[in-house]
């Protein structure tokens, strides 16, 4: 069994696992177990990150709850890492099973200490979310719906895994104009975003232990603050939606849902159901962008969009070398971001298409948004999750399947070992 196959199989364990508990009655205030297919949807769209649900998250007991957050945890940093983390952490190694699976899925070079590289990112998860649990706490704490110790804990886990489930029915729009959830919310999202990778770098490079930051490190952080700053802009320009509530209100309102969009955290503070074609079409290309690799985004990722504009770039100008910044880009890695690019526009235009004939009541850009937020694991909806039927809502679990696991290892569970 390969390294993809075995990561398949521990994932399906954890969604065996959280169908079950969502089926039972004790999950559930209504006392009443969830059906089949609407237990897998959200142990599926907790596993994987998702965030889309059938039910608002409030329907569920503080058991059932747990249990949701768990998926999210494991699945925001990866079962495997946090196992070999633990197993660091009280033995001080890990086994060569681990050793080789996560190699290849961190695409590390043989020079790098993995035990040291896990660990890192063991710690930096666990320090984020407890940090940001802690500024969260002062959030919520005049809020009634929930109490703001487990609310802070659930969003700060939710958030860091990009899952965007809410304990609040109508996710945060009652915090629409409070900058500390908006920021603390768009910074916990940012940081599980951008990438392992890119947090070590960054952490080296200001710690002196290195004198520039790396080439793809830049490229990263240079993207996601371009397209963040761009799609802003324009938005607030042009967008009659949110124009009227003062522009620093407009702001801060674009600012978050465009950041939940393309670091694929999945909340808002506003009914996306009412945005314009055009706020809902900047964050559909957001939500296909995506985060850094080896982060807890979905989305094609930054360096396979800055791959493949570098080669579609030398094409035209029929340029022999791929460039990107002056830098040579290895024609193999061109060819897999223009391969990975086309797979993921094409499997997206087939779930659309799919959509559309299963859900004919449902509207021409709800459900575009719908299967978009789905394939990029981001749980952004338009309101029609709940109004989807057996066939929409299996589908969704299908595409989320997909869209994390079968696409996170590049399509290699269905290669030869």
């Amino acid at each position: 069994m390969n390294r993809a196959w075995r990561i398949l199989v521990g994932y399906g364990l954890y969604i065996l696992f959280g169908t079950v508990v969502f089926m039972l009655p004790f999950s559930q205030v209504s006392g009443e177990g969830l059906s089949f297919v609407d237990a897998l949807f959200v142990a599926v769209s907790g596993i994987s990150t998702t965030g889309l649900a059938p039910l608002t998250i409030d329907k569920f007991t503080f058991i059932g709850q747990f249990v949701l957050m768990t998926l999210v945890f494991f699945g925001g940093i990866g079962y495997m890492t946090f196992s070999a983390f633990i197993s660091i952490s009280l033995r001080g190694s890990m086994s060569t099973s681990q050793d080789n699976i996560l190699r290849r899925t961190f695409a590390l070079p043989k020079e790098m200490n993995l035990r040291q590289f896990i660990f890192n990112i063991g710690v930096y998860a666990l320090i984020v979310q407890a940090l940001g649990a802690v500024v969260l706490y002062f959030v919520f704490q005049d809020d009634p719906r929930v109490h703001p110790v487990w609310s802070a804990i659930f969003h700060s886990v939710s958030t860091f895994g990009t899952a965007g489930f809410s304990l609040y029915p109508n996710s945060f729009e009652n915090y629409v104009g409070d900058i500390g959830l908006n920021v603390s919310i768009n910074i916990i999202a940012l940081l599980g975003a951008l990438g392992f990778i890119v947090a070590t770098d960054v952490v080296s490079f200001l710690r002196g232990q290195k004198k520039t930051l790396t080439f793809t490190t830049k490229i990263i952080l240079a993207l996601m603050s371009v397209f963040i700053i761009g799609s802003t802009i324009i938005v607030f320009l042009s967008d009659a939606f949110v124009q009227g509530n003062g522009w620093f209100e407009d702001i801060l309102i674009i600012t978050f849902q465009n950041i939940n969009a393309i670091t694929t955290a999945g909340y808002n503070t506003v009914p996306l159901a009412d945005v314009s074609a055009g706020f809902a079409f900047i964050m559909i290309l957001l939500m296909i962008i995506g985060g850094a690799p080896s982060g807890t985004a979905g989305g094609l990722k930054l360096t396979t969009v800055s791959a493949t504009y570098a080669a579609i770039r030398a094409f035209i100008i029929g340029d022999n070398q791929v460039r990107l910044f002056r830098r040579s880009i290895p024609l193999v890695k061109a060819k897999v971001a223009l391969a990975t690019t086309f797979v993921y526009m094409s499997f997206l235009f087939i779930g659309f298409t799919i959509l559309l004939f299963a859900e004919p009541d449902i509207g021409f850009k709800e459900l575009l948004f719908e299967a978009t937020s789905g394939l990029g694991t981001v749980g952004l909806t338009m309101g029609i999750t709940g109004e989807l039927g057996t066939i929409g809502n299996l589908f969704n679990v299908c595409w989320a399947c997909w869209g994390f696991d079968c696409y996170y290892n590049d399509g290699c569970a269905f290669k030869t070992p």
